[in-house]
């Protein structure tokens, strides 16, 4: 203070100054403790503003992950979603399909239905008819054995004839021999030789009647016999499976033989052969199992096309088709089935692709007509 005062006694002029500098300065000071408090209180709102800031960029980070991760769930949702639609439109496809076969099966079971109905009917009619061609044999072989009774007496009357002109030629020797006294007798027995005559030439034309009668009645024996001989097969196609398509066409041999009474039926090349004479009844049926493909087959009898069957399966699965003829064959003629160029046909061990024959009458080419 001592040297204040003799600073400012030295220099009186600047001691004013230095007071106003020194009260400045301290206002400075002030004022910078002042700015210092404020900056740190700044900073330090500063600093917490910085966390808030960071915990949000956290917190919007954490929410862009989620929002990808939610995001990412939708779309593995709305492929998912995607999927399924497909899914039940496929099977809503297959439901429609399964019903269009439903339908075709039903409408084939009420075919094979009326078709069982009109071959029961048949059948019945074939039995009437066998019945009564029992009772015309019956008939018949009675009437036989009146014309072999009938015979049998001619041949005693033409013999007992044949004694009594002998007797009369004789008669007529001794009569030549005789004197002319005796001429009206010889003319007598000459009427009665011509009487003779014409008796036995009445008898020679019984005879032919007899014959004639009697060739009808072995033609009705033998048409009897032939009536009697059985004739009937039913063959399956395969148990393989597919059968063709193939590049040509073929004849189809069907290798399972359920049944072949009287053997015209040949395994090895597929053909019928006709045993004898007659009318028949074939039916067949046919099965295809491959989407898009044509399935039938022809009935062909000595190389001549009978039936043309055909059926396009368009959605796969089993499709059914059935025929069936009356044919009057000749002795050795043949009837088969041919698969056509590019169809094809299905066969297992359930036995859908079936062939059948049966005679059901002979026929007499003696007599010219139908029995």
């Amino acid at each position: 203070m001592l040297y204040i005062v003799y600073y400012i006694s030295i220099i009186p002029g600047q001691a004013a100054l230095l007071l106003s500098l020194g009260s400045r300065v301290t206002t400075l000071q002030s004022q910078v403790a002042e700015l210092k408090k404020e900056n740190a209180d700044q900073a330090a709102e500063l600093s917490a503003l910085e966390n808030k800031v960071t915990a949000l960029e956290n917190t919007v980070t954490a929410l862009e992950n989620t929002v990808t991760a939610l995001e990412n769930t939708v779309t593995a949702l709305e492929n998912t979603v995607t999927a399924l639609e497909n899914t039940v439109t496929a099977l809503e496809n297959t439901v429609t399909a399964l019903e269009n076969t439903v339908t075709a099966s039903e409408s084939q079971v009420e075919e094979l239905m009326a078709e069982n109905a009109a071959l029961e009917a048949r059948v019945t009619a074939s039995e009437n008819q066998v019945e009564e061609l029992k009772g015309k044999n019956a008939a018949l072989e009675a009437r036989v054995a009146v014309s072999e009774n009938h015979v049998a007496e001619l041949e005693k009357n033409n013999a007992a004839l044949r004694t009594r002109v002998t007797a009369n030629e004789s008669k007529l020797e001794e009569l030549k021999k005789e004197n002319a006294a005796q001429a009206a007798e010889l003319l007598a027995l000459g009427s009665r030789v011509t009487t003779s005559e014409r008796q036995v030439a009445e008898l020679e034309k019984e005879n032919e009647a007899l014959e004639a009668r009697l060739s009808v009645a072995e033609s009705l024996v033998e048409e009897l016999r032939l009536d009697r001989r059985q004739v009937a097969f039913s063959v399956g196609l395969t148990d393989s499976g597919y059968v063709g398509p193939f590049q040509t066409e073929i004849t189809l041999v069907y290798e399972k033989v359920f049944t072949n009474i009287g053997n015209g039926y040949d395994p090895n090349s597929g053909m019928f052969s006709a045993p004898v004479r007659g009318v028949y009844y074939f039916t067949f049926t046919s099965m295809g199992r491959e989407p898009g493909q044509k399935m039938g087959v022809y009935l062909t009898k000595n190389g001549e096309q009978m039936i043309y069957n055909v059926q396009d399966n368009f959605h796969g699965g089993y499709e059914y088709m059935t025929g069936a003829v009356a044919l009057e064959l000749e002795k050795d003629d043949l009837v088969y089935l041919r698969l056509p160029k590019g169809w094809g046909l299905y066969d297992d061990n359930y036995n859908h692709t079936v062939f059948t024959g049966i005679l059901l009458f002979t026929t007499n080419p003696a007599m010219g007509r139908l029995h």
